[in-house]
């Protein structure tokens, strides 16, 4: 079963850093910075992040493609 909050789907740190093709840790680091919204869950700590969140940074990231990914993000 597919983990959601209030109906958005999740996505783990590996899949959402898979779609924007950024390591594990940039994306952990976008979190903790507050450049993108994720929710800690179990008592590890895991991190989620929604679906749709991933989904228009990866577009910022393609509309942006000459300006990388730290210049999207903050747009956010």
């Amino acid at each position: 079963m597919t983990p959601t909050l209030d109906g958005h789907r999740l996505l783990s740190t590996r899949d959402a850093s898979e779609l924007l093709k950024v390591s594990p840790d940039t994306l952990r680091r976008w979190g903790d910075e507050g450049r993108i919204e994720c929710w800690r869950i179990s008592p590890r700590g895991d991190r989620r992040f929604r679906r749709e969140d991933i989904e228009r940074l990866a577009w910022l990231q393609f509309k942006n493609a000459g300006g990388g990914s730290s210049a999207a993000v903050s747009a956010v």
